[in-house]
C-alpha cells in the first residue's frame, strides 16, 4: 500500500494564532521615567575590596607535608635516571651485564617505590596543628 502525497498539507489541531500590534505609550514621558539600567561591572571600590578580603581559611598541608612531597618527587627522578643507565660502549654489541644488571632491575624499581611512599606519607603526615585550631576547625 503505497501512501498517496498530499501538497501543503496542515498539521491537525493546530492554530493559526495572529501576532498582537504593538501597543503605543498614551505619552512620552513613561518610557523617560522607567528606572536606570543597572551597570554589570563593579564599581572601582567594589573591585578593590574583593581583592583586600583574604581568605583566612588555613592550609591544608604544611611546610613539613610539601619538604615530603618534594622528597618523594626527587627519589622518583632518580629512580627513573638509574633505570635509564648509560648506553652500550659500542652499538654493535650486546652486553647483558649491563642491561640486566642489579641496579636497572632491582634497586631503580626500589627507589621509585620509595619515592612513591615518601610522597603518600607526606600526605597523610599531620602537619602540627594543636588541638585547639583543631577543634576551632571541626566546628
Amino acid at each position: 500500500m503505497a501512501r498517496k502525497k498530499t501538497k501543503n498539507r496542515k498539521p491537525q489541531g493546530v492554530k493559526k494564532v495572529k501576532p498582537e500590534p504593538p501597543k503605543e505609550s498614551v505619552n512620552e514621558t513613561e518610557t523617560a521615567a522607567s528606572p536606570p539600567i543597572p551597570n554589570p561591572r563593579p564599581r572601582r571600590t567594589q573591585r578593590n575590596k574583593a581583592v583586600q578580603q583574604r581568605d583566612t581559611r588555613p592550609l591544608l598541608f604544611g611546610r613539613s607535608n610539601f619538604l615530603f612531597f618534594g622528597l618523594g618527587l626527587l627519589l622518583i627522578i632518580t629512580g627513573f635516571l638509574m633505570m635509564s643507565g648509560g648506553s652500550m660502549p659500542d652499538s654493535n654489541t650486546w652486553n647483558e651485564q649491563i642491561i640486566y644488571s642489579p641496579m636497572r632491575i632491582t634497586v631503580a624499581p626500589a627507589v621509585v617505590l620509595g619515592g612513591l611512599g615518601v610522597i603518600i606519607f607526606g600526605i597523610f603526615k599531620d602537619h602540627g596543628k594543636n588541638e585547639d585550631e583543631r577543634k576551632r576547625l571541626e566546628k
